[in-house]
């Protein structure tokens, strides 16, 4: 008879035990999808608190970080309210609580049984009545994010078994502060790349600009002096005192369209040499073909080459940075014409042709009649450095890859049938 109430007792202990365990799994499966699905650092954390309060049945949780120099960086609540933010100040000014200078200085976790009347100069401690704390630090591969500490049942942290999981749950969550720091300095990593490939490019078109300074002179001198010659034409008629209204008018109109020639020229320079942040806008890559084709024009005509443009009428628009796909085109023309240079004048011919090669792709193909690229060098072309010109650097069609590629297109080339060669490039369609 006597047996039954020990039974009793042990099916209530089974089953608070039981229970026990369900919220433990609970509280490691919350915090383990926030690690999974929680895209950012101060979200997790928030999480973590607000997991522990409501699924692990901590009275209140809270985390602070601090930066590689020892700084407040951030931190979260859940369950304390007004007085987390009197703790909050202290943590700012860089004054840490007893419990939290214990757990950055120790690998296990920090119990302090009655905080309300041994921590009394914390803020918390009012928090903490009645009930105990538990802190540990963060940390993962050596590296100390920050604590977490949390108000526990004083069953709770008098047992041993609590105080790993307590202990094991923290280096999860380190963990996903260490999945956070790598994404970042990924992302730094990627930010200060693309600002140097958007320098060099702005480098490499600004030598472009220097090596064709001859040629942009003799284009611009073209409609200064007809500039010049149609003023003397009408100081000439107004000194003689004979004028010709309709002379006089025809003149001022050549001077004004050979003015507005020039503007054009130099406002095409200005934009491709032009240094700013990348902007991608809604853009007819026929208008960009064409851009680009003004800019080599002077160079075409100073070497004989007769360039023709073949644009498939209706084309989708591309969202793409406008000067920097000009320059790759402008460097497809110019590296053609530069390779037909050791040819007869008679035969030197470069086509331009864009196209829609898939529903959601455009194609931009720049073809020559020159003597095409060495069958061992048509895998190197676009490796940095790699060049078949004496003087060259081997820079420019690394950096037109790299542009094509960042537009989310690719960029070849291929030999032509019996000679030349042509390169082409493919930009996705504004869906």
């Amino acid at each position: 008879m006597m047996a039954e109430p020990a039974a009793e007792s042990d099916l209530v202990r089974a089953n608070e035990r039981a229970e026990h365990l369900n919220r433990v799994l609970r509280s490691f499966w919350s915090v383990s999808q926030l690690i999974v699905q929680e895209p950012e650092r101060d979200g997790l954390l928030k999480g973590v608190c607000e997991s522990l309060v409501r699924a692990r049945g901590y009275y209140n949780a809270w985390i602070a970080l601090w930066d590689d120099e020892g700084a407040y960086l951030t931190s979260a609540e859940a369950g304390l309210g007004e007085d987390f933010a009197r703790l909050l100040e202290r943590l700012r000014l860089g004054k840490l609580t007893d419990c939290c200078v214990a757990a950055l200085d120790r690998d296990d976790v920090v119990v302090v049984g009655d905080p309300f009347t041994g921590c009394r100069d914390c803020p918390l401690s009012r928090s903490y009545a009645g009930r105990s704390a538990m802190s540990t630090r963060l940390e993962h591969d050596s590296k100390v994010y920050g604590v977490l500490s949390v108000s526990a049942p004083k069953d709770l942290s008098a047992d041993e078994e609590e105080l790993l999981l307590f202990r094991a749950l923290s280096d999860d969550v380190a963990f996903a502060l260490h999945k956070f720091e790598l994404s970042r300095q990924r992302q730094a990593a990627e930010e200060l790349a693309r600002r140097r490939q958007v320098e060099l490019a702005h480098v490499t078109r600004l030598s472009t600009m220097g090596e064709m300074a001859t040629a942009l002179a003799h284009e611009l001198n073209q409609p200064l002096c007809a500039i010049s010659s149609s003023s003397q034409a009408c100081m000439r008629l107004l000194r003689a005192g004979t004028v010709d209204t309709e002379e006089v008018l025809g003149a001022l109109e050549d001077v004004d369209a050979q003015a507005q020639r020039a503007a054009e020229i130099i406002r095409r320079v200005r934009a491709f040499v032009r240094k700013r942040e990348p902007q991608r806008t809604r853009a007819d890559i026929n208008a960009l073909v064409r851009d680009a084709l003004a800019l080599a024009e002077p160079g075409a005509r100073r070497r004989h080459v007769t360039m023709r443009f073949e644009a498939a009428d209706g084309l989708p628009l591309a969202q793409v940075d406008t000067i920097e796909i000009t320059q790759v085109v402008f460097n497809l023309i110019r590296n053609a014409i530069e390779a037909m240079g050791a040819g007869p004048p008679e035969g030197r011919y470069l086509e331009v042709r864009t196209s829609l090669r898939e529903p959601d792709a455009l194609l931009v193909a720049v073809s020559d009649t020159g003597p095409g690229l060495p069958d061992h060098g048509i895998g190197k072309v676009f490796d940095a450095f790699y060049t078949t010109k004496p003087e060259g650097m081997g820079m420019g069609l690394s950096i037109c890859q790299s542009i094509v590629v960042s537009h989310g297109g690719e960029l070849w080339a291929e030999n032509g049938s019996p000679r030349g060669a042509t390169f082409q490039f493919t930009l996705p369609t504004i869906k």
